[in-house]
């Protein structure tokens, strides 16, 4: 049976390289990696009131479906100190790497997790079916119709699922500065909290590899070596390394809730999101396998959604005869996503994505996950044409400040792209906020967007005796706009952006009305300065600098 067992293995090596081959030959941007990973979770567990729902969230929740599950006998860690740490004041989220890799070790939760994934029972007896189970649900469509061809068919799959025990990882999560704060502004104690998330690897190697198989029981091991190997495999020791420390906050003011659940499934999303955008193992990875429209084979099976970001590499060779991957694209997953959570057959179709900035593509390119918050921040230079309403002395240019937050709605249509923004214009006598709507055609590197919105205008005034500068409301306007506004790409996610829009006011303030499109003169500070105050009514035109995150 050992026998077997190492044979089994040398034809998983050989096959991956026998594959990796070929994936090379064919197009060597192919990147070949069966990157299913299984974690298992753990929290540390503090001695307070908010302990049991956190508890209760690790017991019910449920893990992305591109993740497989390792059930180990350790849910938590207890510990001893308080869970609010203040120094001179300020709120700590201590880093507690050394302290947990120390306890993960000293159990030996390493092997805790190979027994599980090697499926050992009670009598210390083992099998393959939780491996060749997972080989053959990882593998992508693509890989089985790759090893249906190149290398063994349907039992090189399986093979395939001995990789994955170096792709086992534990999460340990810490719940830090739990707290209920008073909100000013919405009269209203809400929660706030930090947490960590620690990622640790199982250090899988050739020599573990080997203990592991001598000490091996099956129904085919003699009696009387049981109890030998069972003494053998005990005394294996498999240890785990931490990759990533993870930090975020979370609060509930957004959410207008003072419901303790409420920011527990908040500091859930964000530390989630902190993992798979910082630790690459984690993203998913595979090979564009049709054009027009772009498709891949992945699916559900590996958590993919809509507006789901991907970077497209191929491999280059470097002037020094290194390989090194080159950035041909950006992709965001359709809402066209296939339900492929099942074992694959090579039959399965595929999953349609847009391209939104990059070369044209080549099949066999590589697309890897690299998710992002579906938000922009825009900055640049505003100008007002239409000036003067009574005074032609102050008609021409008076520019100022532009600055835009921007949420990417994700549409079903591969063809349009879809924004929310709120936007402020800064000028030297007034400045304005709006709130508008985008929905526009969307093309690789550029975007051309129709839109609508309303907004506040208000003019500012010196602290002078002239006017009477605390009367706020009487000095603004509510407006309406539309207008047409363009992104191009300079190389994402840095783009150029351009905008033209025409404001009508349709509610104003006395003070208002009284200063537009006129020049004042104010006394400061024992000197006389001019203030000209625009008309808001009419063509605007902003451009600058946009960044998306």
């Amino acid at each position: 049976m050992i026998k077997q067992l190492r044979a089994t293995f040398l034809l998983v090596i050989l096959g991956l390289v026998y594959t990796n081959t070929i994936c090379q030959d064919l197009n060597s941007a192919i990147i070949n990696d069966y990157n299913r990973n299984s974690i298992s979770e753990i929290f540390i567990r503090y001695s307070d009131s908010y302990n049991s729902d956190i508890q209760k969230m690790f017991e019910n929740r449920s893990v992305s479906e591109k993740f497989d599950v390792n059930e180990i006998s350790l849910k938590y860690i207890n510990s001893n100190e308080s869970r609010n740490i203040i120094k001179d004041d300020t709120r700590i989220n201590p880093n507690r790497t050394a302290a947990i890799t120390n306890f993960l070790n000293e159990r030996n939760i390493g092997l805790e997790v190979v027994s599980y994934i090697f499926n050992r029972d009670a009598n210390g007896k083992m099998d393959l079916s939780r491996i060749h189970e997972r080989g053959l649900y990882t593998a992508k469509d693509t890989d089985v119709r790759l090893s249906g061809v190149k290398v063994r068919g349907l039992f090189e799959m399986e093979d395939y699922g001995h990789e994955l025990i170096s792709k086992s990882y534990i999460i340990v999560y810490d719940f830090v500065n739990i707290r209920t704060e008073y909100n000013n502004i919405y009269k209203e104690d809400y929660y706030k909290g930090q947490i960590s998330a620690y990622v640790f690897e199982i250090q899988w190697n050739d020599e573990i590899q080997a203990m592991i198989f001598d000490s091996w029981i099956d129904d085919d091991t003699p009696q009387d070596q049981i109890a030998e190997k069972i003494k053998a495999y005990n005394n294996i020791y498999i240890p785990v390394k931490c990759d990533l420390r993870a930090t975020t906050t979370a609060s509930t003011v957004k959410d207008k809730s003072n419901d303790f659940k409420t920011w527990l499934a908040e500091a859930n999303n964000n530390i989630s999101h902190e993992i798979q955008k910082n630790f690459d193992d984690f993203a998913v990875i595979s090979a564009i396998t049709n054009l027009n429209p772009i498709r891949s084979k992945i699916g559900l099976k590996e958590g993919l959604k809509p507006g789901l970001r991907f970077y497209v590499y191929e491999n280059v060779m470097k002037g020094d005869g290194n390989i090194a991957k080159s950035r041909q694209g950006v992709l965001r997953a359709t809402h066209n996503i296939v339900d492929n959570r099942y074992v694959a057959t090579g039959q399965n179709p595929e999953s349609e994505f847009r391209q939104i900035a990059g070369n044209k593509l080549e099949l066999g390119q590589s697309l890897m996950e690299k998710r992002d918050l579906g938000f922009s921040l825009s900055a640049g230079y505003a100008s007002t044409l239409l000036r003067g309403k009574s005074n032609d002395s102050i008609a021409g240019n008076i520019g100022g400040a532009h600055i835009d937050i921007g949420y990417e709605i994700f549409m079903k249509s591969k063809l349009m792209s879809s924004y929310t923004m709120i936007a402020c214009n800064i000028e030297a006598s007034a400045f304005n906020v709006a709130l508008s709507y985008y929905i526009g055609l969307s093309i690789r590197n550029f975007e051309i967007l129709p839109f609508v919105g309303f907004g506040l205008d208000h003019y500012s005034v010196p602290d002078s005796p002239d006017i009477q500068s605390s009367e706020g409301s009487k000095y603004g306007a509510w407006f309406v706009q539309g207008g047409l506004r363009m992104h191009v790409n300079i190389y994402y996610p840095v783009q150029f952006f351009a905008a033209c829009e025409w404001n009508q006011i349709v509610s104003i303030g006395d003070y208002y009305d009284e200063l537009s499109g006129t020049i004042k003169e104010f006394t400061v500070d024992n000197s006389l300065k001019h203030y000209k105050y625009r008309s808001l009514n009419g063509l605007h035109t902003y451009g600058g600098i946009r960044i998306c995150f």
